[in-house]
């Protein structure tokens, strides 16, 4: 990127949370990261599209049960009860993870992101020692989700 002037302008390093989604290292923007919940019960909700596991309650909250790999296009379903809360512009969601590896600071990588990677919830590639992690975009999470469900 350049500045005004002529200067080059390095991207600014990124604050996110890695997580693990189908076996994929997957990084989420700490602001919008709420957190990693394990729920005990969820319910079902009759007619939902295939990515929705249903809903379960989070501190008095109904929040919707994402099942992660089925969004992001990497598989068959997760059995797993652990998620990653994440809320943008008041919608929140759980979006289920196979592990948590922690928060890091990374910086953007150089190579573009691939048009459609991760159904299209990819916004950047984040370089990290065990090769790039591609930085999920909640809002377009969100509204991926929000056109599935018609």
């Amino acid at each position: 990127m350049i500045a005004a002037g002529g200067a080059a302008v390095r991207p600014r390093a990124v604050r996110a949370c890695l997580v693990v989604v189908g076996g994929v290292v997957v990084a989420i923007d700490v602001g919008t990261a709420r957190g990693v919940i394990v729920f005990d019960e969820m319910t079902a909700v009759p007619g939902a599209p295939p990515h929705v596991r249903g809903v379960a309650n989070v501190g008095g909250r109904v929040v919707p049960v994402i099942d992660g790999r089925r969004a992001l296009g990497l598989g068959a379903g997760l059995e797993g009860r652990r998620a990653l809360l994440v809320e943008h512009a008041g919608t929140e969601l759980a979006l289920t993870i196979d592990d948590v590896l922690g928060v890091e600071a990374l910086e953007p990588a150089a190579e573009p992101v691939p048009q459609g990677w991760l159904r299209g919830c990819a916004e950047a590639r984040l370089q990290r020692a065990g090769g790039d992690a591609p930085l999920l975009s909640t809002p377009r999470l969100i509204a991926s989700l929000r056109s599935v469900a018609g």
